[in-house]
């Protein structure tokens, strides 16, 4: 059965395109057995793209495999670069169709390739969540460092705070100390020079 099958890739998906009226636009040119269209990954489509695409689901590639590889060579070699609407009024009135018959291509090879990208977009997942994980432990201990280094800073400031206010104080004790001897020898002075006038 896959022997006498035929595959038609389809390299760029219109948007509102299914697999649903993929499989009934083609159905008339002959029996269709399998219709897959790959979604696009969500990553990838930026912000304003990803508020149309909640409402609809987007697809950039395709295969689809009809019973009879003949007619699957007829429709590619046909309908390549042809308009996919039949009317300029048409919602695909100005999309082409983009379509390529794989030679020697089967299902089996398709599912092949599938299960070989979901593996290595799970290695890739993980390996994004390994660097993030090692982003966040180093900002953490960046974290941590800065305010150690801050706490540290802090004490010293304090330190050198209480220890001038500290000096301070001894000038003062000090010049209290000197002015008090002053006082009193200006005192005794006085005193002497009156008792001299008085007895002299």
């Amino acid at each position: 059965m896959e022997s006498k099958s035929g595959i038609i890739y389809i390299s760029r998906v219109p948007p509102h395109m299914n697999p649903l009226k993929i499989r009934r636009i083609f159905s008339r040119y002959g029996r269709i057995n399998r219709v897959f269209l790959q979604p696009i990954d969500p990553s990838k489509i930026n912000t304003t793209t990803r508020k149309y695409t909640d409402a609809v689901k987007l697809y950039n590639e395709g295969w689809m495999e009809f019973n009879d590889k003949k007619i699957a060579k007829s429709v590619a070699f046909s309908l390549n670069n042809t308009k996919i609407g039949n009317k300029n009024r048409s919602y695909y009135g100005h999309d082409l169709w983009n379509l390529k018959y794989l030679k020697k291509f089967k299902w089996s090879h398709l599912n092949e390739r599938l299960a070989h990208l979901n593996i290595v977009k799970e290695q890739r997942l993980r390996t994004e969540i390994s660097y993030m994980k090692k982003q966040n432990a180093t900002f953490l201990d960046n974290f941590d460092r800065s305010r150690a280094i801050d706490t540290i800073m802090n004490r010293s400031k304090h330190k050198n705070k209480l220890a001038t206010k500290r000096c301070f104080q001894k000038r003062n004790s000090l010049k209290k100390e000197i002015e008090i001897k002053v006082n009193s020898t200006d005192d005794a002075i006085t005193t002497d020079s009156v008792l001299r006038k008085i007895f002299s």
